[in-house]
């Protein structure tokens, strides 16, 4: 777990569906665990809010040299208390910011590449 923390809270690539159906490719800035859930932050001006919005499906893949996580994943939005907590967690935002939009990863599942063994994960 401590390895997934490690490569999720860095520069991770999200992978969402533009609304022609194009696979877009974004890096993210590290997302954060809070009571056992995954959280991302993004703000509501931004392309990849109306993505998440209209296609919550998402590939995600974050590297630290041979290390490597990759996860199929479902997004939600979230509001009010869990969105302060995401948003203190992360750092990035005040839990006010008007723009701040934060998601949960759903259903997460993939793998983990460690020391060049794989296994599968579960988020």
């Amino acid at each position: 777990m401590e390895e997934i923390k490690k490569l999720l809270g860095g520069v991770f690539y999200l992978a969402t569906a533009e609304t022609n159906g194009q696979p877009h490719v974004r890096p993210f800035d590290g997302a954060v665990q809070v009571d056992g859930k995954w959280y991302f932050e993004t703000t509501n001006n931004k392309a990849v809010y109306q993505q998440l919005r209209a296609n919550p499906a998402v590939e995600i893949v974050a590297l630290d040299g041979p290390n490597m996580v990759r996860l199929s994943a479902n997004v939600d939005e979230v509001s009010d208390e869990e969105r302060a907590a995401a948003l203190t967690a992360i750092g990035k935002y005040p839990p006010g910011e008007p723009t701040a939009a934060v998601f949960r990863l759903e259903n997460a599942r993939g793998s983990l590449t460690e020391n060049g063994q794989t296994s599968p994960i579960e988020l």
